[in-house]
């Protein structure tokens, strides 16, 4: 996900060239409509208005946009301070995993030009980039930057493939740099905030759903194998653990043993009995099916998409036939710290929605995403 700014979603809304006539125009309409304004949810390309109040209330998956001279006031705070170890020190935000920096990483350093206003061309060597990061994170601090170089080559960053310049210092040490497109230091603090504070917002956002009288349901499945049965109770117990304290699930049903293409209705037609040996374990699949037909609005919950199905077609007919899932929540804090929302009346109906679901770019091992400890 890239960064826009909120003169540059103003112009996408209404379709109208970005330039400062159509900005003044356009943001004057918007901002002339008593308790409304412009925001997204995950695609920031996607700009909608919306009553402030819904906004507020639904502040974990509705974001609003940071205005342009919002950064620039910002910049001038910066450039006033001598040392920027003094502007982050009054910052208490800090990514503080590997999977926070993980998703710092990706949207504040980019190897396209995004076409935005946000962002700005800078020749940067890895260096620059760990000593830019130092001013969020203690990730790394203490570690040679060798470390930081072959995780970053394992995490296959997109910066990584911008081509490698060769450049000559007054000192004749030479260094390798790459253009990049690097988000400018003023959008920073709100993407800071959402990263760091994603897991309490999330937690939040479910206990409100409860309010609301939504049932968190939380299913599991593990996939085919000849691991030994306490493996594979493990792992099960592991992905249950993460249900239960992440996402606050209020039950859990759990299928110990088939493929991710498998359609749900045919889902543990035989028992298992490792499901025995599990805890905090509400049934399985087919009870699962069973407990949503009483209820009137659910919400289900699943580590990583795959988790849950990559058979598109069968999810279309699931959900057709399961009318009181209004909401299907997609958990991957553990492995890149996000959180997916997708909602029936918008999205889950429609196929081209449905593609998260379709096979996965990367393999998450579920049963490691392990619960954050708890206070």
């Amino acid at each position: 996900m890239n960064i826009i700014s909120r003169e540059e979603a103003v112009c996408l809304f209404y379709a109208v060239p970005y330039n400062q006539e159509n900005v003044n125009k356009y943001t004057l309409i918007i901002n002339q409509i008593e308790d409304v304004d412009i925001c997204f949810t995950r695609n920031p390309y996607k700009p909608r208005l919306l009553c402030t109040k819904v906004i507020y209330a639904n502040a974990f998956d509705i974001h609003l946009y940071k205005s342009q001279i919002d950064q620039e006031t910002n910049n001038i705070h910066e450039n006033s301070v001598e040392n920027e170890q003094i502007v982050v020190a009054d910052n208490n935000l800090k990514l503080e995993s590997k999977e926070q920096l993980k998703q710092f990483i990706q949207i504040v350093y980019l190897s396209t030009d995004p076409k935005s206003i946000t962002y700005e061309q800078r020749f940067m060597s890895l260096n620059d980039i760990i000593s830019d990061l130092r001013k969020y994170t203690l990730v790394f601090r203490e570690e040679r930057i060798s470390k930081f170089v072959n995780w970053c080559t394992t995490q296959k960053f997109e910066f990584l493939n911008t081509k490698v310049k060769r450049k000559h210092e007054d000192s004749e040490l030479r260094t390798s740099q790459r253009a990049l497109y690097v988000l400018k230091s003023g959008y920073r603090d709100i993407l800071l905030k959402e990263i760091v504070e994603i897991r309490e917002e999330y937690q939040e956002y479910i206990t409100n759903l409860k309010k609301e009288g939504y049932c968190i349901l939380g299913y599991c499945r593990k996939s085919k194998t000849t691991a030994a049965r306490d493996e594979v109770v493990k792992s099960l117990q592991n992905m249950i653990a993460g249900l239960k304290n992440r996402s606050l699930v209020e039950s859990v049903y759990v299928t110990v043993s088939c493929n991710a293409k498998t359609p749900m209705n045919r889902r543990d037609l035989k028992k298992n009995m490792i499901i025995g040996e599990l805890s905090e374990v509400n049934g399985d699949a087919q009870d699962l099916i069973k407990e949503l037909a009483k209820m009137n609005r659910a919400c289900l919950v699943v580590i990583d998409s795959a988790g849950l199905t990559t058979n598109m077609s069968d999810l279309e007919l699931f959900i057709r036939e399961h009318r009181n899932i209004k909401k299907i929540i997609i958990d991957t804090l553990a492995h890149d710290n996000q959180v997916l929302v997708v909602e029936r009346d918008e999205e889950i109906v429609k196929l081209k929605s449905l593609f998260k679901f379709d096979g996965r770019e990367d393999l998450f091992h579920r049963s490691k995403m392990l619960p954050s400890p708890t206070s």
